[in-house]
């Protein structure tokens, strides 16, 4: 084979030289009276500048300043062996390129033809293109690196003549093109004419933006060739470090030299060995935790980790006790760390006031049940005989005496809610604190006064967030959302039901979460307190096992306590709605009627339901 320099064909030429002020084109020529020397910051000899033939300039005080390399093309049919030297690739140390801190990066030009058409580095300098085996690294710099570490292995056993069966290559234009590179007929030629085939990319990969940009590193270049070209191994590089040139300075080029001796099967990340989930596999499923209430348990099967849940319901209509409630429970187990609370409609004193009150069994954020000097009432008034409920300033004071205050973790809710900022903080609070349950009450909080347009892709974002976090800091989320009002029949305070699609970015939820809850009550004033303190804590969609069911929680309002009705309080409530039904509560009421089949959100006149599952 000839490796020359064709005079008559066609060059570009953009790279530059500096010549007393001015700046002038750099031509092929120019660059071959460039000596080929070491290259010592990258660990290079002189040895392998002139086996691959790369040249550099020097400066005054003969540093390297400039390095080129040679890109071969090849004259007349495929396999004709007849390579040129068509340009060459200009790596200018004097320009570095701007970077992220801590990279490494230069300014590249081109010198003469450098295209697709040009073959792998290295193929030119081959001496045999046959029967053996061949690594193709990431750049140029790190083809020099292999080689040299290669060769010192031989040259310190004495084996010299192996030297020259060295096939080193590497490709010419970056990650984001290799396989396309590889893939050029005349590359395929000779690439099939070896043995065995060796990747030696980078071991870094690129971000989610930089994918989102088209952008490819080591890893995503590794899998794209050996999906097209799935007989390639891997040369095991699996170390700290990135790449051959980063092994050869830390003195590790023996490794390199194993690395292509005996190199490893590619398995895709993309995909799992199922031996190695065998203990998962034959696990029995069991309920790994609990929620605080029996009937939500034996709806749910209980309570996993890693789960997202959103919780929606009409303005006051319980969903602050359905956060309290969960988070006494989680405070009285000793195996959970401090549950992390972001309440944006409520200063953080109120928050802590209301939990010391939930578990105390008094409404410490309620004046009219403070017991005053000589029994009297926030009036004036003398108390009732059954002081249930009413608390003394002693009380309240022992409350916050026997409050752990390490027990939860309270957001500073002061400002407008950012969720970047949201993020970070969570964050620390898990692997900070020990936080295991994050609580966000309300979510819609995070979207007030954004388009609708933009709230809906925002929620959707935060969304997929949470989904990620619970599952990759072993997490759990609970959500609390304002729901938009029915589009036809009694709004939620009213009793009006609750539908999955009236959660702002409700298909987030379902796409990103585990669990959509929707809690029904009928305040009416007209209704019987029995009624209007019961509610319904509705199972709506659910990821885990396709579970849906709903259950009663009585709100006690002298303790401001939300838990499951007693047999009795559920008796007298059926009782309530069955006379409801029959004899009407009240002349201007009765077209309210309740029917005690369907529970309080239902009414006589449910012709808005059949308007409802139309829009749906």
């Amino acid at each position: 084979m000839a490796v020359g320099y064709d005079m008559n064909e066609k060059k570009h030429e953009p790279a530059e030289k500096k010549t007393g002020s001015a700046y002038v084109p750099e031509t092929l020529g120019d660059v071959l009276a460039y000596p080929m020397v070491a290259i010592p910051e990258r660990g290079l000899s002189q040895t392998t500048a002139k086996h691959f033939g790369i040249r550099c300039r020097l400066n005054e005080l003969d540093e390297v300043e400039c390095i080129y390399f040679p890109c071969h093309k090849e004259r007349g049919e495929i396999g004709s062996g007849d390579f040129y030297i068509s340009g060459y690739k200009k790596k200018d140390l004097t320009k570095p390129k701007k970077v992220q801190k801590g990279q490494r990066s230069y300014h590249f030009t081109a010198i003469g033809e450098v295209d697709y058409e040009c073959l792998l580095f290295g193929i030119a300098q081959a001496s045999r293109l046959s029967g053996l085996r061949f690594v193709i690294t990431e750049g140029e710099l790190d083809c020099g690196a292999f080689w040299e570490s290669c060769a010192k292995f031989h040259a310190s056993r004495r084996e010299s003549e192996k030297i020259h069966d060295l096939v080193i290559l590497s490709i010419l234009f970056g990650t984001s093109t290799a396989l396309k590179h590889i893939s050029t007929e005349r590359n395929q030629y000779y690439l099939s004419k070896f043995d065995k085939p060796i990747l030696c990319f980078d071991n870094d990969e690129a971000t989610t933006e930089e994918y989102a940009k088209g952008i490819r590193k080591g890893k995503e270049a590794t899998k794209a060739v050996l999906t097209m070209y799935p007989s390639y191994k891997l040369a095991n590089t699996r170390y700290e470090l990135n790449d051959p040139n980063d092994m050869l300075l830390s003195e590790r080029g023996e490794d390199l030299f194993w690395a292509m001796m005996k190199p490893d099967e590619y398995k895709s990340e993309s995909f799992i060995d199922i031996s190695n989930y065998k203990g998962q596999i034959i696990l029995l499923p069991k309920i790994e935790d609990e929620w605080p209430w029996e009937s939500m348990n034996r709806i749910t099967m209980g309570k996993r980790k890693k789960e997202v849940h959103y919780f929606g319901s009409g303005i006051k209509q319980g969903k602050s006790e359905i956060v309290n409630k969960n988070i006494s429970h989680i405070r009285q187990d000793e195996r959970k760390g401090p549950p992390t609370i972001f309440k944006f409609e409520e200063p953080p004193a109120m928050t802590i006031r209301k939990i010391m009150g939930y578990e105390s069994g008094y409404k410490f954020h309620d004046p009219s049940k403070v017991i005053y000097t000589g029994n009297l009432d926030v009036w004036g008034d003398a108390l009732p005989k059954d002081l249930t409920g009413y608390f003394t300033e002693g009380d309240l004071i022992s409350a916050y005496e026997r409050f752990d205050h390490e027990s939860v973790v309270v957001y500073n809710t002061e400002g407008d809610p950012n969720w970047e900022s949201m993020k970070e903080d969570i964050r620390h609070s898990v692997f900070v604190n020990g936080s295991q349950d994050i609580f966000i009450d309300p979510q819609t909080a995070m979207i007030e006064g954004i388009d609708p347009g933009e709230a809906n892709r925002f929620l959707g974002g935060m969304c997929r967030d949470m989904y990620s976090m619970a599952n990759d800091y072993n997490i759990n989320f609970y959500v609390f959302c304002h729901l938009n009002p029915p589009k036809f029949g009694p709004a939620h305070e009213m009793g009006g039901k609750v539908l999955s699609s009236q959660f702002t970015g409700s298909r987030a939820m379902m796409r990103a979460g585990h669990g959509l809850w929707g809690l029904e009550r009928n305040k009416d004033d007209q209704l019987p307190i029995i009624i209007r303190n019961m509610s319904e804590l509705i199972l709506l969609d659910e990821r885990f096992l396709g579970l849906s069911g709903r259950f009663h929680l009585f709100y006690d309002m002298l303790t401001g306590v939300y838990e499951e009705p007693t047999q009795d309080q559920l008796e007298e409530y059926k009782e309530t709605l069955a006379m409801i039904s029959s004899k009407g509560y009240s002349e201007g009421n009765r077209a309210k009627k309740a029917k005690v089949e369907s529970g309080p959100t239902a009414f006589e006149d449910e012709s808005w339901m059949d308007k409802v599952k139309e829009s749906e």
